[in-house]
């Protein structure tokens, strides 16, 4: 298995020891190096030594991916096994149409979608209350994405700094919000 973190991490070691405990699989970490996984990877392939289970990054070599399929590296994960676990169903229904390939999925996906509900996420998005207060959209626990669709059109449409201007914009984000336009 490829793993970024140390086994000697106590965290690591527990869920290495729960996994070993209570589905005797012995995991072994093996780590590559940031600037030449490409070419270990394909090294292990090379010589029949491919992991177990291990992190790709698609969207860097998407080629080699695909030669692991064709050369029969890696299987697909059969839906029969991720349709019931109600964790991992919903990351891989989600991403079923987008990712597989010859009707298979061979991957879990990252999920990063501001409409998927099924990870935690760190993005935090921020507006100007004093905006919606004099528009009247201030957004309640319930948020919804048309919620906030109107809030952002109330403060271009009513000129809350007003300036006279429909110049405004009230909205930014924590590390960006460019994926935020997905939904």
């Amino acid at each position: 298995m490829v793993a970024a973190n140390d086994q000697n991490n106590s965290v690591s070691l527990q869920i290495h020891n729960t996994i070993l405990e209570k589905f005797n699989l012995d995991i072994r970490p093996v780590t590559f190096s940031k600037e030449n996984w490409k070419e270990e990877i394909a090294w292990m392939a090379s010589v029949d030594q491919m992991p177990d289970v291990f992190y790709h990054d698609l969207f860097k070599d998407k080629l080699q991916f695909r030669e692991f399929i064709d050369r029969k590296l890696i299987r697909s994960i059969p839906k029969q096994y991720w349709a019931p676990m109600q964790n991992l169903s919903p990351v891989m229904s989600w991403y079923e149409e987008t990712y597989n390939l010859d009707g298979e999925m061979y991957f879990v996906p990252r999920t990063y979608q501001t409409t998927d509900q099924t990870h935690g996420s760190s993005d935090a998005y921020f507006y100007r209350r004093d905006w919606a207060e004099k528009t009247g959209t201030i957004p309640g626990l319930d948020v919804t994405f048309n919620s906030v669709v109107h809030m952002l059109n109330a403060y271009v449409g009513a000129d809350p700094n007003g300036n006279s201007t429909k110049d405004t914009w009230g909205i930014t984000g924590y590390g960006g919000i460019d994926f935020l336009k997905n939904a």
